[in-house]
């Protein structure tokens, strides 16, 4: 007999077969009973139910004895318990903060950055049991057109903003400070994976930018739930059970403020307002659908503002200077708030003022940049070079962040200098062209920077003692200079022995932010150039002017290194140059764009022209002081070190230090 045929669920195969009567199945159905086999005591009564006395089923002898044994039941019935304990443990706590408090913090070599458990290992005595997990693994993927597609993690909070839900904001805060999934080697379980892609019919109705986790949930629900009408009083009540503070009519002009344009809002005077969706209220009312309203009021009026501003796609991977004229700021400007902002402010003309006030209380709606906020921004940037100044402004609400004006102008920076290349009969280096620049535009002469020794530890230097004792001394002494905030910059060795120790023990060093040493940074990153260009012919150009070849490749004399892959980037872009004249970044990255298509053109721009620029950028921040360009920069260059193997800078500089 095949032990395939065993009436049994677990049949364990081969022994003898036996014929079981009535007595035997009804010990089988208590047994089930014990066990909490459901599935198999509803078969065995229906066989009693059917054949009555004459009731027989057939099995192994074994299978049998094994699944009536009294050790095998109770350690059944032990396993039941403990699983019954977890799931009243999980209910308990459900919150993610609650979880994060029971279960330690979470870790992303350890837990499903879905769902927050852990990824155990297979069990060979169960493996029916195994909740299945995968790591993420660095893959470039490609389409039809051979153009890369979005990482794992764009995807992933990609989808997270579609749903909108609870899940998608425990997945935004497990993985928004990874820089790279893979080099955290974070896991996931693959029924979370999957039944988190798939999104549900009501993610993709928006909840606006609402503070308010009551309010959220109730949005949520009403989303879930398109077929019933509510009144204001039932949703203030939902409102108060989750916890929220606002008073009833707070509450639902933040949330029609909020809600789907195809949720309809009947207001009567004397009563509750009632909300619906268009399909469950048409059942009961005539619903006619007209170009104007009977009656405008300026929530309506609020609501459209809101809805065409947030309409508006912004790129914020790429700024585009192209952008930034008169016609394409009032393109990606409200028509309404333009209209409103124009009639109170310049008797219904379009200004450079109405448009800059539009485009200010626009941004302050979506939560983004525009032509506006960023291109002022710049401006001063330019003229005061004053971060102060620009964070100033930026609490006022008037214009962007440093960290998106610091970009632009780095990238102009680097654009004027090539420029001169051509225009000035005698050609400036890169460093002596930054000094003359920032002698003529600094606002004020910066103080003399002061360097102390401290006590020496005759002790092997990258021992974890040795690294703790130096943070421990370090942040007292800079405490005691009067600095919120100590910032220690050494290099890769030491720094990740350095994070290791502050990992272990965040609260204490909560106040030490650590950096990794730009110049040996420099040094790798000009080593990923070198080795990825190796067999291009770049060795033969370098070598005709430069010696110690090897010291430059393998980027250890980065200062030369640097020298040589400048000019060797200038003398490639030296046709476009002379050919267009003075040019800007956008046009450049547009020229390298079409360049690119080109397989010998994209080996040379991915690998020796960006880098370059990556290099150069990385070298101004810290020069400059720009610690949010930096970040910026080093994240543009994790790929290279991934490429190039360097594991170590490519697994650590992803930590990134908090805002």
């Amino acid at each position: 007999m095949d032990g395939s045929r065993c009436f049994l669920p677990v049949c364990h195969g081969g022994g003898e077969e036996k014929r079981f009567t009535e007595r035997g199945i009804h010990k089988l159905i208590s047994c089930a009973h014990s066990r909490g086999d459901v599935d198999t005591k509803a078969k065995l009564q229906d066989i009693i139910d059917v054949d009555g006395n004459a009731a027989s089923i057939v099995c192994h002898k074994g299978c049998y004895c094994i699944y009536t044994l009294k050790e095998k039941i109770n350690r059944v019935k032990n396993s039941l318990k403990r699983k019954a304990e977890g799931e009243c443990v999980k209910v308990a706590t459900r919150s993610f903060q609650a979880q994060a408090d029971d279960n330690g913090a979470f870790c992303y070599k350890r837990d499903c950055i879905f769902c927050g458990d852990e990824c155990l290992p297979k069990d060979d005595k169960h493996p029916d049991r195994w909740d299945r997990f995968r790591e993420c693994m660095t893959h470039e993927r490609y389409d039809k057109e051979h153009n890369p597609l979005q990482s794992m993690k764009d995807v992933i909070l990609e989808v997270a903003e579609q749903r909108n839900d609870d899940i998608a904001r425990r997945v935004k805060l497990h993985i928004g400070f990874v820089s790279d999934l893979p080099s955290a080697e974070c896991k996931y379980h693959v029924r979370c994976y999957n039944s988190f892609m798939k999104i549900p019919k009501y993610a993709d109705l928006p909840t606006g930018n609402v503070d308010d986790n009551a309010l959220k949930q109730v949005i949520e629900f009403l989303n879930g739930n398109r077929y019933k009408i509510w009144n204001s009083v039932e949703l203030h009540c939902l409102y108060s059970d989750l916890g929220g503070k606002l008073s009833r009519r707070e509450m639902f002009k933040k949330l029609t403020d909020c809600i789907d344009k195809d949720v309809l809002v009947i207001r009567a005077d004397g009563c509750a307002t009632l909300v619906g969706y268009r399909e469950s209220i048409a059942k009961t009312l005539k619903v006619v659908q007209v170009v104007e309203t009977d009656e405008k009021s300026s929530d309506s009026l609020l609501r459209k503002i809101k809805r065409e501003a947030r309409s508006v796609k912004y790129n914020s991977a790429n700024y585009d200077l192209s952008e930034f004229t008169r016609a394409n700021t009032i393109k990606a400007t409200s028509p309404t708030l333009l209209t409103l902002i124009s009639d109170l402010v310049s008797g219904g003309e379009v200004t450079k003022k109405s448009l800059s006030l539009s485009q200010s209380i626009q941004s302050h709606i979506t939560g983004t940049r525009n032509q506006t906020t960023l291109g002022l921004g710049v401006k001063l940037q330019h003229r005061y070079g004053s971060s102060e100044l620009i964070k100033l402004l930026h609490e006022h609400g008037f214009i962007s962040t440093y960290n998106e004006t610091s970009l632009v102008t780095a990238q102009e920076k680097d654009i004027k200098w090539l420029n001169t290349l051509n225009t000035q009969s005698e050609e400036m280096e890169w460093s002596g062209f930054n000094n003359l620049e920032s002698r003529n535009h600094e606002s004020e002469k910066k103080p003399a920077s002061t360097y102390m020794f401290g006590p020496l530890i005759d002790t092997k230097a990258s021992h974890p003692d040795t690294v703790l004792t130096s943070l421990e001394y370090l942040k007292k002494s800079l405490t005691d200079m009067g600095m919120t905030y100590a910032h220690i910059s050494v290099d890769l060795q030491l720094y990740i022995v350095s994070c290791q120790i502050k990992w272990n023990d965040v609260d204490r060093f909560k106040n030490v932010i650590l950096r990794p040493g730009i110049m040996h940074t420099v040094q790798s990153f000009c080593g990923c150039i070198g080795k990825l260009m190796l067999g291009s012919g770049i060795e033969t150009l370098i070598s005709s002017a430069f010696g110690g070849l090897t010291g430059i490749i393998n980027g250890k004399s980065w200062v030369r290194s640097m020298r040589a892959y400048r000019m060797v980037s200038t003398s490639i872009l030296q046709s476009y140059l002379l050919n267009n004249g003075p040019t800007t970044f956008q046009n450049l990255s547009n020229y390298l764009d079409v360049c690119r298509q080109h397989p010998t053109g994209k080996l040379w721009i991915d690998n020796l022209l960006i880098p370059t620029m990556l290099i150069h950028q990385l070298l101004r921040s810290e020069r400059e002081g720009d610690f949010h360009l930096q970040q910026l920069t080093l994240e543009r260059m994790l790929p290279y070190f991934f490429v190039a193997g360097y594991h170590n800078y490519a697994r650590y500089l992803t930590h990134r230090p908090p805002p």
